[in-house]
Order: C-alpha cells, then sequence, then structure tokens
C-alpha cells in the first residue's frame, strides 16, 4: 500500500504502544530523524518508570513491538508481513 509509509508505520506503532491509540501521532508532521527520535525518548522514558532492570524491560518493550505490528488492526496485513517492516519495528 503506497499511502501507508514508513513514517505512518512508526506512528501508529508509537500510538498503541505507548497510548492504546494508534492516531495519537498521525497529526504530527516530522522527517524520520525526528521520529526515530522521538521514539528514542518515548521508550526511554518508559524504561525509567518502569524502575526494574533495564535488559528484562527492553526484552518487554522489544516483544510488545513486534505483537502490535503482527497483530495491529491499524496496520494493513500487506503492511506488517513485509520483511521490510520486520527490520523498522527490530530498529526501533
Amino acid at each position: 500500500m503506497q499511502n501507508f509509509s514508513k513514517i505512518d508505520l512508526k506512528k501508529t506503532i508509537l500510538g498503541v504502544f505507548l497510548r492504546d491509540n494508534p492516531n495519537d501521532y498521525k497529526p504530527l508532521k516530522m522527517s524520520n530523524r525526528k521520529l526515530d527520535k522521538l521514539i528514542e525518548e518515548e521508550v526511554f522514558m518508559v524504561l525509567e518508570k518502569r524502575g526494574e532492570d533495564t535488559k528484562k524491560a527492553r526484552i518487554d518493550i522489544q516483544a510488545r513491538i513486534v505483537d502490535i505490528n503482527k497483530s495491529s488492526k491499524f496496520i494493513p496485513e500487506e503492511i506488517r508481513m513485509q520483511k521490510m517492516n520486520l527490520k523498522i519495528q527490530s530498529e526501533m
């Protein structure tokens, strides 16, 4: 689907991950690099709030992101199944 970009995928995953709302970040206009920085900041905040073993928390966060990408009804199936997008989620 050409209407669903890499940035759309990242915004959707971030919205579901942080706020259970895939559209929370949709109106934000930003470059891929700025969005990556926002994701990094938000994920570090989650790690800090959890205050537990960082390694375990990171694994939990990665598993949640993978689960969102695989099962979110807000991400079109043909997008979810692309190998390229599996690489994007691993980068996140």
